[in-house]
């Protein structure tokens, strides 16, 4: 009579590998907080590729489009916005 086969406790090479995601790798998203993120609201208005206006608060881009185009010519999409520091900040060069 064979002996039953005991379940190997030895680890495939691709088990111990990254997947690939950033948490897997170390690396972590960072927080709106951490990168000056701030939530916006663009008014779009209807067939246009551009936003007219953006807003911080929906309220005032609702207000705003109202007040522009009427109730039923515009679109408000969110979007998140990050605060850039500009050249200047830095003392990088500038045109001379």
């Amino acid at each position: 009579m064979k002996a039953a086969k005991q379940p190997s406790t030895r680890k495939s090479d691709n088990e111990n590998a990254p997947s690939g995601r950033p948490d897997d790798l170390g690396m972590t998203n960072p927080t709106k907080e951490e990168t000056n993120m701030k939530n916006c609201f663009a008014v779009f208005p209807d067939g246009a590729v551009t936003p007219a206006a953006v807003f911080a608060d929906l309220e005032d881009a609702m207000d705003w489009g109202l007040e522009r185009y009427g109730c039923d010519a515009f679109g408000i999409r969110h979007f998140d916005m990050a605060q850039v520091e500009s050249a200047e900040r830095h003392g990088a060069p500038g045109p001379v």
